[in-house]
């Protein structure tokens, strides 16, 4: 599969996943504009946009993606969150339906713990390739296994003893970060439970400033699942 990651983090998400047949977008939180940008001003080459929950950084271009066009599959509760849960392109999903898009790809979503209304994970496997790819953000513990994952993409957002260490944030950012985000240890607690046999890929995604130590989550997730892992 193909994975594309122009931006990760607070600022601003978005990511394209494609397996030579079909593309889609997982987020849309950037501007239109810089979306369009990222993608070569060919934005119609993606099929759907699947969004996780409705915080800004991860929605900021919903109303866009809908009025293009483009199908927008995401939860009631966040379509709710944002106002679109009226709009005719709108697709709602809720944990364990299929969804087929584009011919090849089957997307699951699954429920994730975020201090969102209702915050959704997929689950996506390509018909055309017969691989598999996880893809988990803002949640501060994934409650599933999934099987054969060949990329994974998913939070790391920030790192137990560097947050303990921080006097410069108020203690409502760290109680938020650690009921909100994963953390690098959790993550590794959960890489120890999962069968990372078939991983090929991992990304590590939503990065805190100042709370993370890029370099070093890298290293060590390299050693732990033995493939390539790339911070974007």
């Amino acid at each position: 599969m193909e994975i594309f990651c122009p931006d990760s983090g607070s600022s601003g998400n978005l990511y394209k996943v494609g397996d030579g047949h079909t593309s889609i977008l997982l987020e849309c939180g950037l501007p239109i504009k810089e979306i369009r940008r990222s993608l070569n001003y060919n934005l119609y080459s993606v099929s759907a946009c699947f969004l996780s929950h409705e915080h800004g950084d991860h929605s900021a271009a919903a109303w866009d993606i809908l009025n293009g066009g483009i199908p927008l599959h995401t939860s009631p509760g966040t379509a709710k969150a944002l106002g679109v849960e009226e709009h005719w392109g709108l697709e709602t999903c809720r944990p364990g339906d299929t969804i087929f898009v584009g011919g090849s790809l089957v997307v699951k979503p699954f429920k994730t713990e975020h201090d969102a209304k209702e915050p959704l994970g997929f689950f996506i496997y390509s018909k055309e390739t017969g691989e598999r790819l996880l893809f988990a953000t803002d949640t501060y513990y994934i409650r599933y296994l999934f099987p054969m994952v060949n990329y994974l993409m998913i939070e790391c957002s920030y790192d137990e003893d560097i947050l303990a260490e921080r006097h410069d944030v108020s203690e409502y950012y760290i109680k938020r970060l650690r009921v909100s985000h994963l953390s690098f240890q959790m993550l590794k607690d959960y890489l120890e439970k999962m069968d990372t046999d078939y991983l090929k890929e991992v990304y590590l995604l939503h990065m805190s400033d100042g709370s993370s130590d890029e370099k070093l989550f890298v290293n060590e997730i390299q050693k732990i699942t033995g493939v390539p892992v790339y911070a974007p």
